[in-house]
C-alpha cells in the first residue's frame, strides 16, 4: 500500500492449492473465472518456481468495504451454489478463504453466527486473516 491509498482497503478470496490437474480444470469444475492462477513449475512474481498449482477467486465486493462480512457474504453467494463441486475439490486440494485488510487505525472484526454456519458447510481447510493497522501513520513517518 502506498501513502495515497484510501482506507480501509480490504479483500477476501477463496483458494484451492495443491491439486494435480491444470488450474483450468478447476475453472471448468466451478464454472467460475479465477482472479488468479499459478501453475507448478512456472515462475512466480519474484521469478521463483511455483511449488504447487493454485486457483483463486476474489470477492466481488468493493475493496473499500469496511468489514469482512460484506466480502465473505459476496464470496459465499458465488460459492454456495457450487457446494457439491467444492466438496469434491476439497478431497484433492487444500481449500480455504483468506481475508486481508489495510487500515489507518487498529482494526478488529466480528463474524456473525449465520456467516460462520454458511462457511462451515464448505469444509474449508482454513480461513485466514491478515490485518494491517495505522498505515497512514507509518507512511507519514517514512
Amino acid at each position: 500500500m502506498n501513502a495515497d491509498a484510501q482506507y480501509p482497503y480490504t479483500y477476501c478470496y477463496f483458494y484451492a492449492d495443491g491439486f494435480a490437474e491444470d488450474p483450468d480444470a478447476i475453472s471448468d469444475l466451478l464454472r467460475l473465472t479465477p482472479s488468479e492462477v499459478a501453475r507448478k513449475g512456472e515462475a512466480n512474481r519474484k521469478g521463483l518456481p511455483v511449488q504447487s498449482n493454485k486457483w483463486e477467486i476474489e470477492s466481488p465486493a468493493p475493496r473499500n468495504t469496511p468489514d469482512f462480512e460484506g466480502h465473505l457474504d459476496a464470496l459465499l453467494t458465488l460459492l454456495e451454489p457450487r457446494r457439491t463441486e467444492i466438496l469434491s475439490l476439497s478431497e484433492r486440494s487444500k481449500i480455504g478463504i483468506y481475508c486481508v485488510g489495510y487500515y489507518n487505525y487498529d482494526p478488529g472484526f466480528e463474524i456473525s453466527g449465520d456467516l460462520i454456519a454458511r462457511l462451515a458447510t464448505l469444509r474449508l481447510s482454513k480461513i485466514g486473516f491478515d490485518l494491517y493497522g495505522h498505515l497512514a501513520d507509518d507512511a507519514r513517518r517514512a
